[in-house]
């Protein structure tokens, strides 16, 4: 019985300090944040492959930079046609804005995604604009069955792809020196 209980204790341990490694999107939330490990590559030196990533990925990055602190962290939004798409009679993609801020220590990274809005055009839901996507609790888009509604069925799949995708774009920045795809709206 002792063996039982310690092994449960180590196992829900395990569970409440493990680092999350990529995005996931489920009924109970959006992932927080994920951890990227590269070895051998100092504070300083991630802090400014950062930078650099975001001046090759995005047109204007003085914009996309929405504030930082030297060595320690980068919060920058960007803006994506490819990271919503709503199903209405088709998918259908919506305009999105994100935020994301990084943080750095020594052989590792955190980016953690602090919000999405997407933009409705005038005539849906009434005069349209820009709407904030919550990500701490995604209940309200799954029906009582534990399915995505209707409408949100392209979120569980794309949303957390499109933060994936572009946490591995900068990783192989660090690693490599160079970003894949091309330049984000911003």
């Amino acid at each position: 019985m002792r063996k039982i209980i310690l092994l449960s204790l180590l196992t829900l341990t395990t569970l409440s300090f493990g680092q999350e490694t990529e995005f996931k999107f489920a009924k109970e939330g959006f992932t927080d944040y994920i951890i990227t490990t590269i070895e051998n590559k100092s504070q300083t030196e991630l802090y400014k492959k950062t930078l650099e990533w975001i001046g090759a990925t995005y047109k204007n990055p003085k914009e996309a930079i929405k504030s930082q602190k030297e060595n320690e962290f980068i919060r920058f939004e960007g803006v994506s046609k490819s990271l919503i798409n709503v199903n209405s009679a088709g998918k259908i993609p919506r305009e999105a804005k994100y935020q994301i801020e990084i943080t750095f220590k020594d052989g590792k990274y955190k980016l953690d995604v602090t919000d999405i809005s997407v933009y409705s055009p005038p005539g849906e839901n009434g005069a349209g604009g820009w709407a904030t996507t919550e990500l701490k609790n995604l209940e309200a888009y799954y029906n009582k069955k534990g399915e995505t509604k209707t409408v949100y069925k392209y979120y569980p799949e794309m949303i957390p792809v499109f933060f994936n995708d572009l946490n591995r774009n900068l990783k192989d920045f660090i690693l490599h020196g160079q970003a894949g795809g091309k330049k984000s709206d911003w």
